[in-house]
C-alpha cells in the first residue's frame, strides 16, 4: 500500500510539471508570433525566406551578405546575391553585414526606400596584417557612366537614415562611381570607410541633408567627394578626420548651393584641393593639413562664396621652376567671411613662385592675421590682392584699407570701405617695389608711401599733410623676420633708397 502511495505521488509531481513546461512553451510560442517582423528573429526569419537556415555568423540583429549567396572570394561574381542582400536589408530594416572578403561587383546595385526607411551596413574595418580593410567590394566592369555607382542608394525624399560604416570600395581605375547617395532628407552617415580607384567621385551625394564623414578615406578617384545641390542649399554636416589623397580633378568639390559643411582635423593632400562652386555657403575649415595641393581652397572666377571661415590650418603648396602656385586662391569674391591664424609654408623650386593667400573680391571680410614662411629657394608672396600686395590697417582712426599692386596693368591701388577689415599683424611684403613701402603716422594722420628706383609714390595722404622724397641713404623694406614671428622694416633687397616723409603743417 505504501508503494501504491508513493507511486500515485510521483505520477502526480510528473502531471504538474509537465504542466508547467506546457504553459510556458506556449508563452515562447506567442512571444515569437508577437516579434517575429523585429529584432533577432527578423534575420532568421529573412534567411529561411531566402532559402538559407542558419543564423547570422555576427551575433545581434544583422543580416550577412554571405547567407545570401555571396563568397566574398575576389574571383566570383557576387553582383546578384549582393542585390538580393541589400534587398532584404531594405524590406526588413534590419542592418547588414559584410563579412571578411573581397566581394566582386560587375554591375550597379540600386537601393530605394520608401516610407521613411533607413538602410545600414556594417563591416568589420579590419583585416590579418591590417593593410586593407576586411570586407571591400570589388567593381571588375566598367558601369554605363561615372554619375552610376557601384552603390546607389535613393531615398526618395524620405526622412531615411543611411548609415555605411567599417567597408571598403575600390574602384581598380574603372568607370563608374563608388558609393551615389540622393534625396536623402534626414542623415547621412560614412564613417572608418575607404574609396579608392574610381574614375568618378568616391563618393557622390546629391539633394541630400546631414551629411557625416568620419575617419574616412578617398585617394585616387577622379573627384574624392562631390556634393551636389540642385534644389536650393543643402548639406548641413562635418567631416572629421578624413583623408583626401591623390583624388585626380577635385579631393572635394563642393557644388553649386552647398551650405554648412564644416571640416574638423582633416587632411588635403595630392595636387588639387578643395573647390567651393558659386553660391557656397557657410563652410568652416578648421585645423586641417592641406599637403602639396594647389590651391589648397579655390573659388573659381565669377564664382561669389558667402560666410566662409578658413581658421588654424596649415597650407604646404609646392611649385616647381615656372610655376605659380597657391595657398588659398579666391579667383572670384568672398563676402562675409574670414580667413585667420593660417600658416603657408611654401615649397617652391627654384624659379617658382608659390602665393599664400590670393583674394580677388572681398567685403565684410576679415582676413589676417596669418603666418607665412619664406623658406625655399623660389619665391614666396604673402599676400595678393591681384598678384601681390600688402593689407595695411589704420588702427587709431579706424579706417579700414587694402593695398595691392596689380602686376598685369603695373597699377596701384588703395581699397577701403566695404567693410573690409584688415587685423592686426597681416602687413605683408608688396611685391615688386625695390626699396619698399612706409607706413608713417603724425598724430591723427597717417601716409602711405611706397618706393622703387626712380620714384616715390604718395599712395595714400587723406588729410593732404604729406609729402615725400627719396635718397640714397638707405632702405626700407617690410618683410617678415621668422625668428621672432613679426613684421620689420629693414633694408632686404635692392638698391639703397630711403623714402623721407614731411608732415606739412601741425597736429
Amino acid at each position: 500500500m505504501i508503494t501504491t502511495i508513493l507511486g500515485n505521488h510521483r505520477l502526480w509531481q510528473i502531471v504538474r510539471w509537465s504542466a508547467v513546461a506546457l504553459i510556458i512553451f506556449l508563452f515562447l510560442i506567442y512571444l515569437l508570433s508577437q516579434f517575429v517582423k523585429i529584432g533577432f528573429f527578423a534575420s532568421i526569419a529573412t534567411n529561411l525566406s531566402s532559402g538559407t537556415s542558419s543564423v547570422n555568423s555576427q551575433s545581434g540583429p544583422f543580416l550577412d551578405i554571405k547567407n545570401f549567396g555571396c563568397v566574398g572570394d575576389g574571383l566570383t561574381n557576387d553582383t546578384s546575391c549582393a542585390q538580393r542582400w541589400v534587398n532584404a536589408i531594405v524590406s526588413s530594416g534590419t542592418p547588414g553585414w559584410v563579412s571578411p572578403g573581397r566581394y566582386r561587383i560587375t554591375g550597379p546595385i540600386f537601393v530605394s526606400l520608401s516610407d521613411d526607411r533607413s538602410f545600414a551596413i556594417f563591416g568589420p574595418n579590419k583585416s590579418p596584417g591590417g593593410k586593407n580593410l576586411g570586407a571591400s567590394f570589388i567593381l571588375d566592369s566598367n558601369l554605363a557612366n561615372n554619375n552610376t555607382a557601384l552603390l546607389n542608394i535613393n531615398g526618395n525624399l524620405q526622412s531615411s537614415h543611411v548609415s555605411i560604416v567599417g567597408v571598403g570600395f575600390a574602384g581598380k581605375n574603372k568607370t563608374g562611381s563608388g558609393i551615389k547617395i540622393s534625396e536623402v532628407s534626414e542623415r547621412v552617415t560614412i564613417e572608418r570607410v575607404r574609396i579608392t580607384g574610381f574614375s568618378g567621385r568616391g563618393l557622390l551625394t546629391e539633394q541630400v541633408i546631414g551629411v557625416n564623414i568620419i575617419g574616412s578615406h578617398f585617394e585616387q578617384n577622379g573627384i574624392g567627394w562631390e556634393l551636389v545641390s540642385t534644389m536650393g542649399q543643402m548639406g548641413e554636416g562635418t567631416v572629421i578626420g578624413s583623408k583626401f589623397a591623390n583624388n585626380t580633378v577635385r579631393n572635394v568639390y563642393l557644388n553649386k548651393n552647398s551650405s554648412f559643411i564644416t571640416f574638423i582635423g582633416c587632411t588635403i593632400y595630392g595636387s588639387s584641393g578643395v573647390e567651393l562652386a558659386h553660391k557656397v555657403f557657410g563652410i568652416g575649415f578648421y585645423q586641417c593639413n592641406f599637403e602639396s595641393g594647389s590651391p589648397g581652397i579655390y573659388v573659381a572666377p565669377e564664382s561669389e562664396v558667402t560666410e566662409v571661415i578658413i581658421e588654424g590650418n596649415a597650407f604646404n603648396p609646392s611649385a616647381a621652376s615656372g610655376q605659380t602656385k597657391y595657398g588659398i586662391n579666391i579667383a572670384g569674391a568672398i563676402h562675409n567671411s574670414r580667413i585667420q591664424n593660417n600658416s603657408v609654408d611654401g615649397q617652391p623650386a627654384a624659379g617658382g613662385t608659390v602665393v599664400g593667400i590670393r583674394i580677388e573680391k572681398m567685403t565684410n571680410t576679415i582676413v589676417g592675421p596669418n603666418r607665412f614662411n619664406n623658406g625655399g629657394s623660389g619665391t614666396m608672396i604673402n599676400y595678393s590682392g591681384r598678384n601681390s600686395g600688402i593689407f595695411v590697417r589704420d588702427h587709431k582712426g579706424g579706417s579700414q584699407m587694402v593695398l595691392y599692386q596689380d602686376q598685369n596693368s603695373g597699377s596701384t591701388v588703395l581699397r577701403g570701405g566695404n567693410g573690409d577689415y584688415l587685423a592686426s599683424g597681416a602687413i605683408l611684403n608688396l611685391n615688386n617695389w625695390v626699396a619698399g613701402l612706409a607706413i608713417v603716422r603724425f598724430g591723427e594722420f597717417v601716409c602711405i608711401v611706397a618706393a622703387n628706383d626712380g620714384s616715390t609714390a604718395l599712395l595714400f595722404d587723406a588729410g593732404k599733410r604729406c609729402s615725400a622724397s627719396l635718397n640714397n641713404s638707405g632702405t626700407i623694406n617690410i618683410y617678415y623676420d621668422a625668428n621672432d614671428s613679426r613684421y620689420e622694416i629693414q633694408n632686404k633687397m635692392g638698391s639703397a633708397k630711403t623714402i623721407s616723409v614731411t608732415f606739412i603743417g601741425a597736429d
